[in-house]
């Protein structure tokens, strides 16, 4: 069979359930996971110094390498588990960290997105979404841990039900407070 590169292969797809794209992402999976894998497995040797060098390669490969790292953790070598969890922790944090400080500097980007259904009518047309909205909705999902998807749900509807200037207000009050509050509770008191 003649090799096809990536890009090819995507361009040449006929819908996004093309079989060729599972066969494209499944084969990129096995080529990304083969080498970061052999860097854990070595990890899990009995040699300390095979295991010592593996380790200082796996911390270079950063994010590439957490999948592997969970997948195989040591649980018969309390020592070895629970620092490779404290490597993974760091790797998970940093990662939140760089999305926290995006997602806070999009709260202030106002340009409208396109809406889902421009065809709809007035009537079942969806509320105007800006990335500000979006970038707010994201944070509280990122960093409010205790919600329930039904809770989630209800404060994402209850903000997207305000007007603009409320939504701005809300982002602003956030901002300076930095709490979450249970904006479908604040919804219903208003009724």
């Amino acid at each position: 069979m003649e090799y096809q590169g990536t890009k090819a292969i995507i361009q040449r797809a006929k819908a996004v359930d093309d079989p060729s794209l599972d066969s494209l992402a499944k084969s990129i999976l096995e080529r990304s996971y083969r080498e970061p894998g052999d860097v854990v497995g070595l990890m899990h040797t009995d040699s300390q110094d095979t295991k010592q060098k593996a380790s200082a390669v796996a911390l270079k490969l950063g994010n590439l390498v957490l999948p592997m790292l969970l997948d195989s953790l040591p649980v018969g070598k309390p020592n070895d588990l629970i620092w490779e969890l404290q490597q993974a922790l760091t790797l998970q944090n940093a990662s939140r960290a760089k999305i926290t400080k995006i997602l806070l500097d999009l709260l202030k980007d106002q340009r409208e997105l396109e809406p889902d259904n421009p065809f709809a009518s007035a009537e079942d047309r969806a509320p105007v979404r800006r990335v500000c909205d979006e970038a707010y909705l994201l944070l509280r999902r990122l960093q409010v841990v205790n919600e329930t998807d039904n809770q989630l749900y209800l404060n994402e509807n209850a903000f997207m039900k305000m007007s603009m200037p409320e939504r701005d207000a809300e982002i602003k009050r956030w901002q300076g407070e930095r709490t979450w509050i249970p904006l479908y509770e604040q919804e219903a008191k208003a009724r």
